[in-house]
């Protein structure tokens, strides 16, 4: 039954060229996300620096053009932190910090971070996080209620195991 329900949640994704295991589609993580991105603004500090906006709103949307991605909203924000990083959500909110505009060197460096970026929410990548992690789950609670008294022991085992094998590679 557990095979099954796997297999018909099984997707092809052209992008990858590959199959995903998708519990879950992002269109039911957009509104989770939306909410990310407005708790995010409002609690992290954001860069009112023009040139810094302008310029990831200028390469993103170069990106977007060239790849074809012009099917979606995207958004950015420049967020005020040393720490050199980048990160996109499902609904194609991309935030960067000043740290990571601080160590590029260019605008090709800039858009290989974003490119990736938007290559996750292209890929899918959180839908099939959120699958993979609530299949785990299931797959764990089914083990671990099948072992009877050594159901615990299945459990704590099993999600060393898939937290090892399964989710942290990914």
């Amino acid at each position: 039954l557990l095979a099954g329900a796997a297999l018909s949640a099984c997707a092809y994704n052209e992008s990858l060229g590959r199959n995903q295991l998708l519990i879950v589609d992002d269109s039911a993580l957009i509104q989770q996300a939306d909410a990310a991105w407005a708790e995010t603004l409002r609690t992290q500090r954001t860069s009112s620096d023009a040139a810094a906006n302008g310029r990831i709103r200028r390469v993103g949307d170069r990106i977007v053009q060239a790849a074809g991605l012009t099917d979606r909203r995207w958004e950015y924000a420049v967020f005020v932190n040393e720490s050199p990083n980048a990160f996109v959500l499902p609904s194609g909110k991309i935030g960067v910090t000043t740290g990571l505009l601080a160590l590029v060197q260019n605008d090709d460096q800039l858009a290989t971070v974003i490119g990736h970026e938007m290559a996750h929410a292209v890929a899918q990548h959180a839908a099939e996080r959120y699958s993979q992690t609530a299949a785990t789950q299931i797959g764990l609670q089914v083990a671990a209620g099948a072992a009877g008294d050594y159901g615990q022991a299945v459990s704590s085992f099993g999600g060393l195991v898939a937290l090892l094998g399964v989710l942290l590679p990914f």
